[in-house]
This record gives structure tokens, C-alpha cells and sequence, in this order.
């Protein structure tokens, strides 16, 4: 029996504890006072087994066992609330190569963060096949996709002693970003089967069709919803069905807004050359290309107004996109805000004229950058890849770029070992500290920049670098 743990509690109310069992069956949780089953099924959840628990303590420790198919793993239980006078968030993205990634989890859980967000790319599914470190091949997409091939990828990403320990001990949060899918990710026939290029031999291309693309996405969605066993769950009024972006508030200290980028996209453009989409859904001067969705947008929109209302001085949105303008050079990705700039700007705007403490965190380019808008106030803070290989952007990505910590449109010159690493936040009622550390030294990249509660923007010397 192998069983992953961990839980996450913004208050004492309802824990979400899940067990992944390798075989079908009852599984049960004892604990001091309380005794819960649930239903191992390999056909539903990949035998991932969720128990609610309510009444728990916090600070208070609970002897507790879980049984499955005669086995008895017993552990030490006790409820982590988030802080409220001091919180420390770890936010970090992009992971292609798990073993390194794994080293580096050690590195973070030495820092005792109180939460873990994750900004996507946690495994790349549309690469070629794999075999992960206990030995389970993972297969990418086209003949092979299938919802067993999809999660052997997420057991892989999840298997090592390091990253269980990590998730043990601390609320970790996930979101999900392109390659959980296939880079770029727009709902494109041709962009799908252009992104899914595997060396597999007799390997044919799985989307033909409209449906196809939507059986896809499905796929990957229901596999992310199953292993995001972590993630608070969205209850707020008036949000999609089945919804994968949330928020938290912790006391009266912040707010976190955790977003959904993927499923709400649609083709942004008609590609050109050999990868010419036919049937575009959405042309370039459309009004109505969407990053977020009109129901995520206003939902958004309207908890930040709340948050601000109810005098909460942080607000942080964590983001796998940059917020930061684009020059042409920039044009080479499929699923950045370069396409969606009239609905980032809006979302600045309603930013800038409503709130104060308000910030952004973001992935996925694997680059350590800083952006400032000085239209909107606007910082944003971008930490280099855990684990996956730097590349170069174009020089579009050095326009309002403040801070760099690898070049643009070139080899650089003194940055010649391409660094690694994850964000910092320590969270106080009076200010945001921001850094970013080297995931495998801990030295500090960037920061510390501070953004005051009441404030817009950080409180530090703005230098155009590049």
C-alpha cells in the first residue's frame, strides 16, 4: 500500500484529507475521536480517496491510521491553520524535469513556508514518452492520450519522498497552465496536433475535429480536478459549474485569487503557413477573445471590490500569465496575454482605480523578470522555472521590463548559467516582502520589493534594465 496525504484548512471548518491507494478497495481513517471510509476504485479518481473532516483542532494533535487491503500506515495528524499575522507563500511553476524538481522541494520545505501555489506545468504531458522514476512509463499525447496515460504523468510528478514531504506538512495549491494540455493551448485542431509531435513510433494524430479538441480538454480537466485534491473548493454565488479558479481570504489579512487561464480560450487567431486554422472562432479584431471568461472576470472583479470594501489590505492574484505590455517581438506564444490585451488591460484598470496592496505573481515563461506598468501602477513578478530549461522569449518580452535575470533575444553575457528558482512572499497587516530565491543555493535573485498595505505599486526605485 502507498498512501499520499495532505490537507489544506483556511479555517477549522472542513479539512480535505485525501489518500491515493495503489489498489481498489475500502480505505479507512481513524482518529482520535472520528472514523471515516471511503472507496478505493482505480476507475474513478485513480484510487485518490477523499475524506471531509470537521471538528478538528488546530495545533492539536491526532494519533490516526489509514487501513487499506490489510495494511496499516499509521501517522501523526494536526490541522495547520494559515496564519493570519504572518504569512509565508511559496508561488513556483514548470517543471520538465521532475528529478531535478524533486531535489529542489527539500530547499523549499526548509524555508517553512505556510503555502505552496503552484502556477501550472507541473508535468508536461505533450512531450514524448517517459519513464518516470518508479519505473511507470507515462505516454504523451496523440494515439496514446487516453485518461490512464494522462495520469501515470500526474503519479510520476507526485511520487517522490521529497514532494510528498513537501505536501505533507504544507496547503499546496495547484493550477493548471498549457502543457497540461499542449503548449499554447487555444482549442486549435491544427495548433493541437502541430504542439503534439512525439519521436513514438506509428504514433497518429487524435484530433480531427471540433470534438476532439473538446474531448481533450475534458480529458486533462477531469485528470487535474482529480489530483488538485488540495485546492480549496470555490463556493462562492454565481460561478461556473465545476469551477477551477478560487479564492481565499485568510483573517483580515489578504485575499489570494487563484485563476483558470485555460478553459475558457478560444482560437485567438488564424494561424498562418502550414498551421493556417480554417475555421477560426475568433479573429484577431474580435472584441470578444477572452483570457477568463465573462462569468471568472466578474466574479473576480466583484470579490476584489469586497475585499477592498471589508478593508483587507493584500490582494494578490497568482497568475501563470504575465500582466506585462508586449512589443511585437513578443508574438511567438500562443497563449499570452499578448492575444488578450484588451481584457488584461481592463482587469489593470479595475485594479489601479479600485484597489490598494494589490500585486501579481506569474509563471511560465522560465525567466526571472519584473514588470512594471506605469499606466496602472502595476507590479508583477515573474520567477524562473523550478526545473524546466531557460530559452529566450524575443525581445517583445523585454518591453516594461524593470528587472531581468536572463537576456532577451540572445546568449547573455554575465547570466551565463541559467538559474532556477521559486518565489517568496512573506505576508505582514503592513506590507507584502517579495523575493526570489535560487531553488537549489537558496541565494537571493531578486528583492526584497516591498508593496505596502494602502499602497500602489512597490515602494523601490523604478530602473529600466535592457
Amino acid at each position: 500500500m502507498s498512501v499520499d496525504f495532505a490537507w489544506y484548512g483556511a479555517t477549522t471548518d472542513t479539512v480535505r484529507l485525501a489518500a491515493h491507494c495503489t489498489a481498489n478497495g475500502v480505505c479507512t481513517l481513524r482518529w482520535d475521536g472520528g472514523e471515516q471510509t471511503a472507496t478505493a476504485d482505480t476507475a474513478v479518481r485513480d484510487s485518490l480517496v477523499y475524506f471531509e473532516l470537521t471538528g478538528l483542532q488546530a495545533g492539536t494533535t491526532y494519533n490516526a491510521t489509514l487501513e487499506h487491503g490489510g495494511e496499516l500506515y499509521e501517522f501523526l495528524m494536526q490541522l495547520r491553520t494559515l496564519p493570519t499575522d504572518h504569512l509565508r507563500v511559496v508561488s513556483l511553476s514548470c517543471q520538465s524535469t521532475q528529478r531535478q524538481a524533486n531535489s529542489r522541494y527539500a530547499n523549499i520545505l526548509s524555508l517553512r513556508p505556510d503555502l505552496l501555489i503552484h502556477l501550472g506545468d507541473l508535468n508536461y504531458k505533450d512531450t514524448d514518452s517517459y519513464t518516470s522514476l518508479n519505473g511507470e512509463l507515462c505516454t504523451p499525447g496523440m494515439a496514446g492520450v487516453t485518461r490512464a496515460g494522462y495520469l501515470a504523468w500526474e503519479r510520476m510528478a507526485r511520487k517522490h519522498q521529497s514532494f510528498k514531504r513537501l505536501t505533507a506538512c504544507t496547503p499546496f495549491w495547484f493550477m493548471w497552465d498549457d502543457h497540461e494540455l499542449t503548449d499554447g493551448w487555444c482549442f486549435s485542431i491544427n495548433l493541437v496536433n502541430r504542439k503534439f509531435i512525439s519521436s513514438v513510433a506509428g504514433a497518429v494524430k487524435l484530433v480531427t475535429n471540433d470534438a476532439d479538441v473538446v474531448a481533450l480538454y475534458n480529458l486533462c480537466k477531469g485528470v487535474m480536478d482529480d489530483y488538485s485534491w488540495t485546492n480549496p473548493r470555490n463556493t462562492d454565488a454565481s460561478v461556473d459549474a465545476g469551477a477551477l479558479y478560487f479564492r481565499v481570504r485568510v483573517g483580515s489579512l489578504c485575499e489570494m485569487y487563484v485563476p483558470d487561464l485555460m478553459s475558457y480560450k478560444d482560437i485567438a487567431y488564424a494561424l498562418t503557413g502550414p498551421d493556417t486554422e480554417t475555421r477560426p472562432l475568433y479573429a484577431p479584431s474580435n472584441p470578444l477573445k477572452t483570457m477568463m471568461g465573462a462569468n471568472q472576470k466578474a466574479w473576480y472583479k466583484a470579490q476584489t471590490l469586497a475585499a477592498q470594501a471589508d478593508g483587507i489590505p493584500h490582494k494578490l492574484m497568482f497568475s501563470s500569465k504575465q500582466t506585462y505590455d508586449h512589443g511585437t517581438g513578443a508574438l511567438n506564444n500562443d497563449d499570452t496575454w499578448t492575444l488578450y490585451t484588451a481584457e488584461r488591460d481592463e482587469i489593470l484598470a479595475h485594479e489601479y482605480n479600485n484597489l490598494t496592496g494589490y500585486s501579481w505573481q506569474s509563471g511560465d515563461s522560465h525567466q526571472l523578470a519584473v514588470y512594471w506598468n506605469e499606466t496602472y501602477k502595476h507590479l508583477c513578478i515573474n520567477a524562473p522555472s523550478l526545473s524546466s530549461g531557460e530559452h529566450q522569449q524575443g525581445t517583445g518580452y523585454n518591453t516594461n521590463t524593470i528587472y531581468k535575470g536572463w537576456g532577451y533575444g540572445g546568449q547573455p553575457e554575465d547570466y551565463v548559467t541559467a538559474k532556477h528558482g521559486f518565489s517568496l512572499i512573506d505576508i505582514t497587516p503592513e506590507r507584502q516582502d517579495h523575493r526570489v530565491l535560487d531553488a537549489d543555493t537558496l541565494e537571493l535573485l531578486f528583492g526584497p520589493v516591498e508593496v505596502l498595505a494602502g499602497g500602489k505599486g512597490p515602494t523601490w526605485p523604478r530602473v529600466k534594465i535592457g
